[in-house]
C-alpha cells in the first residue's frame, strides 16, 4: 500500500511476525507490502501473509492499545 504524500514509501509490515510494528519503508513489492481490504469483517490484511498468492486475512491492522492519538499501528 502507498503513501499518497510520498508515493515512493510503502506500508510495510516488516518480517510479518505478530505484534510487528508498522513501518513506512521503501516501495520494493515485497510479501510484506501488499495489503487487501475485507468489506464483509471491515478489516485491512497482509495479503500475502501465507507466503502465497492467495489472500489470507489472518493478519489485520490493529492498535497496540485502545486507538486514539499517537497509537501505533501493528500486525
Amino acid at each position: 500500500m502507498q503513501n499518497k504524500l510520498e508515493p515512493k514509501k510503502c506500508i510495510d509490515a516488516g518480517d510479518m511476525s505478530d505484534g510487528n510494528r508498522i513501518m513506512l519503508w521503501g516501495c520494493n513489492g515485497y510479501n510484506q507490502q501488499v495489503w487487501g481490504y475485507d468489506p464483509a469483517m471491515g478489516t485491512i490484511y497482509l495479503a500475502k501473509s501465507a507466503g502465497s498468492n492467495a489472500s489470507n486475512a489472518d493478519m489485520c491492522l490493529d492498535f497496540t492499545e485502545n486507538p486514539g492519538d499517537g497509537s501505533q499501528l501493528i500486525v
